[in-house]
């Protein structure tokens, strides 16, 4: 948008630009959410007949609680990183990077329990395993969470 003059349309609107972006960026994942509900729920079904999953109502409010953290860390990821457009020329290299590194470091290929221990340690200081791996972590139960009561 910056380069294509699209940011001076965006600047003259009521809300601030970064807000502008959350609002598209929300409108997209909801898009894409009602395309893929019908197949999670048919999956998520499956797997509870199947008895490979089992689901109980606390693991799934953290899971929604984790999904919506995961969006606004994603879009705040998203949004420094595309920043960068204004000391860039041409910023499909640095978005390409962007998507591969964080495919790779969230567990979006393979789950990050299968790294050497070395990496898994490195992984785990860094935010894109609450990308992928996290919220999946919660649904299967697999993700310890301590409640101060």
């Amino acid at each position: 948008d910056i380069h294509s003059g699209k940011i001076s349309n965006i600047l003259h609107r009521p809300i601030s630009v970064q807000r502008y972006y959350f609002n598209k960026m929300i409108g997209d994942r909801a898009a894409n959410i009602v395309v893929l509900l019908p197949v999670f729920v048919i999956g998520l079904i499956y797997l509870t007949l199947v008895k490979q999953i089992k689901i109980n109502l606390i693991n799934g409010a953290f899971f929604i609680i984790s999904l919506i953290l995961t969006t606004i860390l994603w879009f705040l990821f998203s949004f420094i990183i595309g920043c960068l457009a204004f000391w860039f020329e041409n910023l499909f290299f640095v978005l390409l990077v962007k998507d591969v590194l964080v495919s790779l470091l969230a567990g979006y290929y393979f789950p990050l329990s299968l790294l050497p221990k070395f990496w898994q340690r490195l992984v785990e200081m860094l935010p894109f395993k609450y990308f992928s791996n996290y919220p999946i972590n919660i649904i299967l139960a697999d993700c310890k969470i301590k409640l101060n009561t």
